[in-house]
């Protein structure tokens, strides 16, 4: 289960950038090691040594090891090495087990393999944790067997109490791991259901305003479409026109073939009328066979250039469900002008549609005058 949610991590969260700020640290620390060694060497060494022997080897010699394994560890860093995590947790051992063993006498100092232990969290990774804990137990005993002083110094109580205090961090890093992964797995399971629910509502919508038969926009949104793009073009020069677009003789082929082969067709001249368009233009199934077309920021010349090639098309295509016949369309054009409002715009469309039906169907009709427009 760890295992999971450290790659859950690693998608997350940027490594690389985590590691440069865990190595600022481990410099930073040095530079307060560095200066601490140097006072401790220079006023607290003991009678009778020199003041170059005791800041030799009291704080040279110690410094250039940890400043070495800090330089092969920026180095692995940087070269993106497979190896850079655990050469950062090695420097965490190598900086305690200098510490230890240039100030074996001060009680306590053994201490300081707990911090590299903690910080194998920040990795979020099992096996760094306990190799990061076998690193430090096995650094700790090993300075406590070979080094006199340290031997002498660290009684059976002290000893234990170190070993407990080892052992009960990793229990606690272990603990703390847990409760990530208990808040990991609510994070998840929120970001899944919110996921969910984003993938209900998109759906939800594209049912809300599309035609389910063709998959063009239903009569309720060509009503929203209309009413926003008039809005925006009463304030600015944007162009709007309104093509209605009707399948001639629909119902005798309903009759005669079926609304199966209805459906058919229907679909068939939908996704027609889907290619010809532009990302401006938007297709509604107005209702039953007849459909609407948005044409945005465009003349009502190109409009009508574009209508034709979709109306021949039409005429070309042969339906198998018709015994090899084909189907016409009739269109009605209208090019919106601010002296209208919605509803007159829609009526001359409707009107041209009709005086289309009326002089033979198969033909396109634009910009006629209706009869009550002469007084306004």
């Amino acid at each position: 289960m760890y295992s999971q949610y450290s790659k859950y991590f690693l998608n997350i969260v940027d490594y690389h950038q985590w590691n440069r700020k865990i190595m600022h640290a481990y410099w930073l620390v040095f530079g307060g090691t560095l200066f601490a060694f140097a006072l401790i060497s220079l006023f607290a060494r003991e009678p009778g040594v020199g003041a170059w022997h005791s800041l030799l080897h009291g704080c040279l010699i110690p410094s250039a090891i940890i400043a070495a394994m800090l330089g092969v560890t920026e180095w692995n860093l940087r070269s993106g090495s497979d190896l850079r995590h655990y050469f950062m947790l090695s420097s965490g051992t190598v900086f305690s087990i200098v510490i230890v063993n240039t100030l074996p006498d001060i009680p306590g100092i053994e201490m300081v393999f707990l911090p590299p232990l903690f910080g194998a969290l920040t990795f979020y990774d099992m096996r760094k944790l306990y190799y990061s804990f076998a690193m430090n137990l096995a650094s700790f005993l090993a300075l406590y067997f070979l080094n006199p002083v340290i031997h002498d110094r660290i009684g059976t109580a002290e000893l234990l109490v170190t070993l407990f205090a080892l052992i009960n961090s990793l229990i606690i890093v272990l603990s703390l791991m847990s409760r990530v992964v208990a808040l990991q797995q609510a994070l998840l399971n929120s970001t899944e259901h919110k996921q969910e629910l984003l993938v209900q509502n998109t759906l939800m919508e594209r049912l809300s305003k599309t035609d389910a038969l063709t998959d063009l926009y239903n009569h309720k949104t060509f009503h929203e479409y209309l009413a926003q793009l008039l809005e925006q073009t009463n304030t600015t020069s944007f162009a709007v026109n309104l093509a209605l677009v009707d399948i001639d003789n629909f119902k005798k082929i309903n009759d005669t073939f079926g609304h199966w082969a209805g459906d058919q067709v229907l679909k068939r001249i939908a996704a027609t009328m889907r290619s010809h368009l532009a990302d401006g233009d938007f297709a509604f199934r107005y209702g039953g066979e007849e459909f609407a077309v948005l044409f945005t920021d465009k003349p009502l010349d190109q409009t009508r250039a574009v209508l034709e090639r979709i109306r021949k098309e039409v005429e070309g295509i042969v339906h198998e469900e018709l015994h090899g016949g084909n189907v016409t369309v009739s269109i009605g054009l209208q090019g919106y002008r601010q002296e209208m409002g919605r509803e007159r715009f829609f009526k001359m469309a409707d009107a041209c549609l009709y005086e289309a039906k009326r002089n033979g169907k198969n033909r396109i009709i634009d910009d006629i005058l209706l009869p009550e427009a002469a007084g306004s």
